[in-house]
């Protein structure tokens, strides 16, 4: 089902499987998830750009936002260019050590929030938090 930015927005770290299925209207569980054993548990909703991983208690751990989702996390949003970013979050605290041609901004003052730039594009191709 599709929903609004603001909606899915009101999702945060901590929050149980029961109130994301509440507050998103969902009635399955969480789907298992075997790339990450720290997140066993991830709701996908491609329709809205948002990927919800849960950790073995059953809480968001973390929250992934791809393109089709049209809201701003923290001030950033899917397509800004890295000048947006910088006008918006400031420096980042550090870049993700990989080197595997993706450009990763991560900044961990207020809570964590990572970046990631597309190699072709240049622009923000995906948020973490």
């Amino acid at each position: 089902m599709k929903q609004s930015p603001a909606k899915l927005l009101n999702i945060e770290i901590g929050d149980s499987v029961e109130e994301v299925k509440k507050r998103l209207y969902l009635e399955r569980d969480p789907d298992p998830y075997t790339e990450d054993p720290s997140t066993p548990f991830r709701y996908k909703l491609p329709e809205n750009g948002l990927s919800i991983f849960f950790g073995p208690d059953r809480k968001v751990q973390t929250l992934h936002y791809e393109a089709p989702f049209a809201g701003r996390v923290d001030g950033v949003g899917i397509g800004d260019p890295p000048a947006a970013v910088l006008k918006n979050k400031g420096k980042p605290t550090r870049r993700w050590p990989i080197a595997d041609g993706i450009d990763r901004w991560l900044y961990e003052k207020n809570g964590f929030l990572r970046v990631d730039f597309s190699p072709k594009t240049g622009l923000v191709e995906h948020i973490f938090r």
